[in-house]
């Protein structure tokens, strides 16, 4: 799996993955554990793969792992040091932190000391946070479920005659859009403003602007010169579908 730049990226990436569900007391890992499953069905690995992690996993909960500092350091390397693709996958470890829907002290330690390295600052994390916590309780609200990595479960491309990418937006907001036909649902017209980065009293044009530039941030073809690994670019091409699905359903409220 260590063979190429793009793998021993994962490989870092998950090992990362796997301290933050090591920083967790042991009643709160199999919220983070169930999460990890979810994000390797996400990236479409293979049997082979998912084998793999799962293995990295173990390793790294049983102790063994590179030092933190060292481990933070080499996946900034693999990456060429590309800010957006370094903030893509701080945005990941962080939904990967609070899968049990609150950020204990350990976990938001270990965040803290990867944010530097990885071009993150407070301000970007506290956003991050928020708006993760957002989905969260939304997700515990519409979908009844605690967990909510509903963001990433890309499904499988068809052809559509919408706009691009539309029909890949997470259920959670694509069920906002149609419930918006009929009444607006406050709460998740505010996870559409907090995904855009938008106040409350935005106009179509603003919304516009937001989507615009999440849909550039998260060009495959930037992440691609980052020698971002293809399962990774996947979630990227997912946060496109995301951003235009929160603009089509603000433009619909």
């Amino acid at each position: 799996m260590a063979a190429t730049p793009e793998a021993r990226t994962l490989v870092l990436f998950w090992q990362l993955c796997a301290l933050l569900v090591r920083a967790e007391p042991k009643e709160r890992r199999g919220n983070a554990l169930a999460l990890l499953q979810d994000l390797m069905q996400a990236m479409g690995l293979s049997t082979t793969n998912k084998a793999q992690v799962v293995t990295i996993v173990k390793q790294v909960l049983a102790g063994k792992e590179l030092p933190l500092p060292e481990l933070t350091a080499a996946l900034t390397q693999s990456v060429s040091h590309h800010p957006v693709t370094l903030d893509f996958v701080f945005e990941l470890l962080v939904t990967v932190a609070l899968a049990s829907g609150t950020l204990s002290p350990p976990t938001l330690k270990l965040l803290l000391t990867c944010a530097s390295p990885m071009a993150v600052d407070k301000v970007r994390l506290q956003y991050l946070v928020q708006l993760r916590q957002h989905e969260l309780s939304l997700a515990h609200k519409f979908q009844g479920k605690p967990l909510a990595y509903r963001a990433y479960s890309l499904p499988q491309l068809t052809h559509h005659r919408g706009p691009p990418l539309a029909h890949e937006a997470t259920e959670l907001l694509t069920a906002a859009a149609r419930a918006a036909r009929s009444r607006p649902n406050p709460a998740q017209l505010s996870y559409a403003c907090d995904l855009l980065a938008l106040e409350r009293n935005f106009t179509l044009e603003q919304a516009a602007a937001a989507t615009q530039l999440l849909v550039l941030r998260y060009a495959p073809v930037q992440l691609e010169r980052a020698h971002m690994p293809r399962a990774l670019i996947r979630l990227a091409q997912k946060k496109v579908a995301d951003a235009i699905g929160a603009f089509n359903l603000l433009r619909q409220s």
